[in-house]
């Protein structure tokens, strides 16, 4: 086929230091687009993700809070919702005794907290 039978999934870009700043197409939550911020403009740790479901709106739906574990691994993304009681989870993520990623938890937000994605990894 042609170069017209291709069809542009997902893009991503990177400041001058190679840090995630922006990704649009299909992301985490369903959404069209996220921004990524960072602890401060040395660190490789984001702290804050707004999350978009449309690409043209300007005011994110969700500003996640991204939080992290003793040993510094995400371990969450929660938003503040008032209305469900304060800060609750979007993604939770679980590791192995030896650090290896070994589950994640999307939830919808929408009505409360429901389970929508659970992933389980398994390493051999």
């Amino acid at each position: 086929g042609s170069s017209g039978d291709f069809k542009l999934i997902n893009e991503y870009f990177f400041d001058e230091k190679d840090r995630l700043i922006e990704a649009i197409g299909p992301v985490p939550g369903g959404g069209e687009k996220s921004l990524f911020f960072y602890e401060n403009p040395d660190s490789e740790k984001v702290i804050e993700e707004h999350f978009f479901w449309d690409r043209p709106t300007i005011q994110p739906y969700y500003i996640y809070k991204v939080n992290y574990d003793d040993l510094n691994r995400l371990s969450s993304k929660t938003v503040q919702k008032e209305s469900l009681g304060g800060e609750i989870a979007g993604f939770e993520y679980f590791y192995t005794s030896d650090g290896m990623l070994s589950e994640e938890k999307e939830y919808d937000l929408h009505l409360g907290q429901q389970l929508v994605r659970r992933t389980v990894y398994d390493y051999y």
